[in-house]
């Protein structure tokens, strides 16, 4: 076993993304946030109205924890859950946590930027967005699949400079 810890590209280039289009972003990774790192006291000083969640199964549950605790902070903002766990199990993901507000299936770039800018101008979860799954009154409706990003190289350089870099050990083993 070779302890490290990976870049999230996925997360640098949707920050990226958000951010060409004037919507100011943050990225938190906390498997590389040091002990004593308290998350309420983050979301007191970094106030986000959006807050995006990605995971893998085996840690959901940390994930709705989290997005729990940022209800409790401010029942208003808006959290939104992507990644693997959420790209196959969508409607099973909102039912099994309530804590997120909706779900974003497949790339996340132009789907975040479009639920961001709806959400900033509407403050309700917009409910008709491709590629997301969202609580209605009638049940949980999966919308239909965003296309995918029709040019790559149009996406911007991540952000990895939101990132604490000197806190990430790749694996060598990954680069052989």
């Amino acid at each position: 076993y070779i302890p490290c810890n990976e870049i999230p590209l996925n997360l640098c280039y949707i920050a990226a993304y958000l951010e060409r289009a004037g919507i100011k972003t943050d990225i938190l990774d906390l498997d590389v946030e040091s002990d004593g790192f308290s998350f309420t006291e983050y979301l007191e000083v970094t106030r986000p109205s959006v807050v995006g969640f990605t995971s893998f199964s085996p840690f959901i549950e940390r994930a709705a924890a989290l997005a729990s605790k940022v209800k409790a902070w401010n029942a208003n903002s808006l959290t939104v859950i992507g990644g693997y766990h959420a790209s196959a199990f969508p409607e099973r993901t909102l039912d099994e946590f309530p804590a997120f507000d909706m779900l974003v299936f497949g790339e996340g770039e132009q789907t975040l930027l479009e639920i961001t800018q709806r959400f900033e101008g509407e403050q309700t979860a917009p409910k008709d967005i491709a590629g997301t799954s969202v609580r209605t009154e009638s049940g949980i409706v999966r919308n239909e699949p965003r296309e995918q990003f029709p040019d790559i190289n149009a996406l911007p350089f991540p952000a990895r400079e939101k990132l604490k870099l000197e806190r990430y050990k790749p694996n060598p083993v990954n680069y052989l």
